[in-house]
């Protein structure tokens, strides 16, 4: 049996070869389908999300979702909405990578609570519903927090879509 040999690739051979990090089919079904899920978690939890929104404006001055700018897929930032449940200034601490341990005088008494059952993650959904996050991947740092990853780590972080996982 002789081996056929094979022609090196040539300029015009990769050119027209598509180049995609995701099967594009697989990949838009998979975003459909996480998208009308989390449609759907919103318009269930609507209710409850309306009910949660004076206990956290009486708990504490301030807004009830608070935002920030997180890295999304191929490191393009975006806006993630979480519950408040700290107060008001807690994110200019400057040792912002500081972890909150139980009892932190910075939460509030229903962020405890809203915490505890990770209720405070729910307006994240939002985020799926726009396609900025994933129901299920790694979940983005904000871009003030410090990274101990390699260079390596960083490419393979960067090329990943941000996610919903709590």
């Amino acid at each position: 049996m002789t081996a056929t040999p094979t022609r090196p690739a040539t300029a015009a051979m990769t050119r027209a070869l598509p180049v995609s990090r995701h099967p594009s089919l697989a990949y838009a079904i998979w975003s459909a389908a996480q998208r009308l899920l989390a449609g759907l978690l919103l318009l269930l939890l609507a209710p409850f999300l309306f009910l949660l929104y004076p206990a956290v404006r009486l708990g504490s001055p301030g807004p009830f979702l608070y935002s920030q700018m997180r890295p999304g897929r191929d490191g393009k930032p975006f806006r993630a909405y979480k519950i408040r449940t700290m107060r008001v200034g807690a994110d200019r601490n400057t040792d912002a990578a500081r972890s909150v341990r139980s009892g932190d005088p910075m939460v509030t008494p229903i962020g405890r609570a809203l915490r505890r059952m990770k209720v405070d993650e729910l307006p994240q959904l939002y985020n799926v519903l726009r396609g900025d996050m994933a129901l299920v991947e790694l979940v983005p740092n904000h871009d003030s927090a410090p990274t101990s990853l390699s260079a390596d780590a960083r490419i393979i972080a960067k090329a990943l879509t941000s996610a919903f996982t709590a």
